[in-house]
């Protein structure tokens, strides 16, 4: 016995709802059950009006099996996809702003490129489980989108897939993922997130800005990847620390190395301990942690140390990172501050620039908001153009300042 989906309607072994007047109930259920199926999965999450059902046929531009371009003038809520379309085309959807949910049938396999980006009002989307892979940008900008159950069959998910995803807050990626490329997941809302046990590649800042990532899970049978303590690992390149979550201490294990760049990004934490196993520091590891008030480096650590809450790196006599409460060493033998060693900074008031420092790499204090005085008179060469670039606080020279009794710099 089959359902209409409009009116719940019992319609027999009808085609046509003789209540609504709805067209394809047996396109869509057999049974009664399917039919309740369709009501947890679709019909709950928003509704969905006949006027839409009706209006999605002449919406749609097809061509054969394949979906070429959704009109946005008729301004739908909810769109469903006809059974028996194969493929989305790129930017089919693109920029629709009306949308809140959509359905495709188990027909599709192929989804295009960038073909539901900028759908901000999109808040619930049944997908395939034929697809196996989700393009570049598919849902980039869906700041909406909190609901998204991924196919089962997916193997593949593309470069900056779910960027700007603000309100997608949990998500399970199917064992079947064998990749996420780069940036998918950059910027999101993700809060927890459990990953594959056939990942075998993940690219490059997949979780950069996801400011609330907390809980990170890897299933123990994956042999490339780990998670301790909802920090992930990459098993292999010696041991890289890839993405720790906000609450997340640096695990003390021979299985770590490395820290990523950026991986420690808007990190709750008040006090965090580099353990001695660590040989490598990307740049910006310690990006936008405003909350973060001291830190220290095992003494055992062979590369690098830390003085006055920054982090030197004794093979290039540089500064790779500093805190809210750092002050910056007046050391002969530290000379450089590196390319994002103060990214985002925003809780500190000032930091003085002593002499010492003759080079300065580009971005080093990108973001940054708070004043800065530098005791040299003017930049020196060793300084890149863009060292302060977006900085949004005041930079005074040698001439503009000095010190007063207890050694806090005041303006002349």
């Amino acid at each position: 016995m089959a359902r209409c989906p409009i009116c719940k309607t019992e319609c027999g072994e009808e085609a046509v709802c003789l209540v609504c007047g709805f067209e394809e109930v047996g396109k869509f259920f057999i049974n009664k059950e399917e039919a309740q199926q369709w009501e947890i999965d679709v019909l709950l999450p928003f509704k969905i009006r006949y006027h839409d059902v009706v209006e999605s046929k002449k919406a749609l531009k097809i061509s054969g099996n394949k979906l070429i371009k959704y009109d946005k003038s008729y301004k739908l809520e909810s769109v469903i996809v006809p059974d028996g379309i194969t493929e989305i085309s790129e930017k089919a959807f693109d920029g629709c702003e009306t949308i809140r949910s959509i359905y495709l049938p188990d027909s599709v396999s192929t989804i295009g490129d960038y073909c539901f980006a900028g759908c901000h009002a999109l808040r619930y989307i049944h997908l395939s489980d034929n697809i196996e892979y989700i393009p570049r940008g598919a849902f980039i900008a869906c700041g909406n989108l909190k609901n998204i159950n991924l196919p089962q069959n997916l193997r593949f998910i593309g470069k900056s897939a779910f960027v700007m995803c603000h309100s997608l807050n949990t998500l399970i990626v199917p064992n079947n993922v064998i990749e996420i490329c780069d940036e998918a997941f950059m910027g999101s809302g993700l809060t927890e997130i459990v990953l594959s046990s056939k990942l075998r590649l993940l690219g490059y800042s997949v979780f950069d800005n996801c400011y609330q990532l907390k809980t990170i899970m890897v299933p123990a049978d994956n042999e490339n990847f780990k998670s301790i303590d909802n920090c992930l690992i990459k098993l292999s390149l010696g041991g890289l620390l890839i993405k720790a979550g906000i609450e997340s201490d640096i695990p003390d294990t021979e299985l770590i190395a490395s820290l990523s760049n950026r991986c420690f990004s808007s990190s709750r934490k008040e006090e965090l301990l580099i353990p001695q196993g660590i040989t490598s520091i990307g740049y910006g590891v310690f990006d936008s942690c405003n909350e973060m008030r001291w830190f220290h480096v095992d003494s055992n650590n062979s590369r690098y140390y830390s003085q006055n809450n920054c982090i030197v790196d004794t093979e290039k006599n540089e500064i790779i990172a500093g805190i809210a409460n750092c002050v910056i060493p007046c050391d002969s033998d530290v000379y450089r501050i590196a390319f994002n060693a103060f990214l985002n900074l925003k809780s500190k008031t000032s930091v003085v620039i002593p002499e010492n420092i003759t080079n300065i790499d580009d971005r080093a204090f990108e973001s940054c908001e708070f004043d800065i005085y530098c005791e040299a008179f003017e930049k020196p060469k060793g300084w890149h153009d863009r060292w302060c670039h977006s900085h949004k606080g005041n930079i005074y020279w040698g001439s503009q300042w000095s010190y007063d009794d207890k050694g806090n710099p005041i303006l002349n």
